[in-house]
């Protein structure tokens, strides 16, 4: 009899020690068997400053970000012997988000090395918690390198995840146009994929150009006849007495005026082709400048307005002439 429970004994210790081996993981075990694929995600930047433009550039950038467990609890789980399930809630914490999520993790025991995590799924996520909030300056920065000079700030909304702005863009008096205008512009923190989230940039501008054109232009586009000299020199005057605007995108519909083309004959006097009106005469406006054909009798003049400069031209194959005002 003592012999029979010395055996039952050996074969109960045997079995303890087995189970001792396969006990399935805990909470810090599991946790340690994750992998970064989880814990680790890339930000990224697109904006990008070209070195000609700003002293200092800031570059665009990819961050590697590596969360830390803010809380791991498990849910519910099952042990077959030497095969484990487990799922638990989880939330990873870093310097730009909290994501809570549920996962499934499925471990095998194998009698050399212990407990290996097979593989895990994420059975569903939460709308990440953003902690970081855009930095107002690069975001300037970025819309200063694209061409829009601010003078300040009007409004600034700066939340974790979302940068709301609009700034009142410098007014600069050129002589043929004033300029002014605001320009808005939203950053959010948004997910790209699974492994990679980004700062996502727009902006709009809202700019007013107010061509300022109207007044007595005077120009010499060509000269008339083979034999040049003073007393054949071509003259002409633009008169440009109204224009009309579409206010919402600041674009020039139509113009009126007069204009004369006079010229000096052979024997030092001045000759005209007459005063002639015009209104809508092919007029053609972008950001950038004004163009319209203006005819004189019959001959047709092709007149360029830019911010800063007025220049005419007979036909496409002549040089420009420099217009001024008078």
């Amino acid at each position: 009899m003592k012999k029979i429970l010395f055996t039952v004994c050996v074969f109960l210790l045997m079995a303890l020690l087995s189970g001792c081996g396969k006990k399935s993981p805990d909470e810090a075990r599991l946790k340690s068997l994750l992998s970064d694929s989880l814990l680790q995600y890339k930000v990224f930047d697109n904006v990008q400053y070209l070195a000609d433009k700003k002293s200092q550039p800031q570059e665009s950038y990819t961050k590697t970000v590596k969360s830390s467990f803010k809380s791991f609890d498990i849910i519910r789980r099952q042990t077959n012997g030497k095969s484990d399930y487990a799922e638990c809630k989880i939330v990873l914490t870093d310097e730009y988000m909290d994501r809570t999520m549920k996962i499934g993790m499925h471990l095998n025991y194998y009698d050399k090395g212990s407990w290996f995590l097979d593989n895990w799924t994420v059975i569903s996520e939460d709308a990440p918690k953003i902690n970081k909030k855009y930095d107002l300056n690069r975001l300037k920065n970025y819309l200063e390198n694209e061409g829009y000079a601010l003078a300040s700030d009007l409004t600034v909304k700066n939340d974790p995840g979302k940068l709301e702005y609009v700034g009142e863009l410098k007014s600069i008096s050129y002589p043929n146009m004033d300029y002014s205008g605001q320009v808005e512009a939203s950053v959010t923190f948004e997910r790209k994929d699974f492994e990679n989230y980004l700062w996502n940039i727009t902006y709009m501008p809202h700019e007013d150009r107010k061509w300022n054109i109207t007044g007595n232009w005077y120009g010499e586009p060509f000269t008339h006849g083979f034999d040049y000299n003073e007393k054949t020199r071509e003259y002409l005057y633009v008169n440009i007495t109204g224009m009309d605007y579409y206010t919402m995108s600041n674009l020039i519909l139509s113009f009126s005026g007069t204009v004369e083309h006079k010229f000096k004959t052979i024997d030092g006097g001045i000759g005209s082709y007459g005063v002639i009106p015009f209104s809508n005469k092919l007029v053609s406006t972008t950001a950038q400048n004004v163009k319209m054909d203006l005819c004189a009798g019959n001959l047709t003049f092709e007149v360029n307005f830019t911010p800063e400069e007025a220049a005419i031209r007979w036909n496409k194959d002549d040089t420009w002439a420099k217009l001024e005002r008078r």
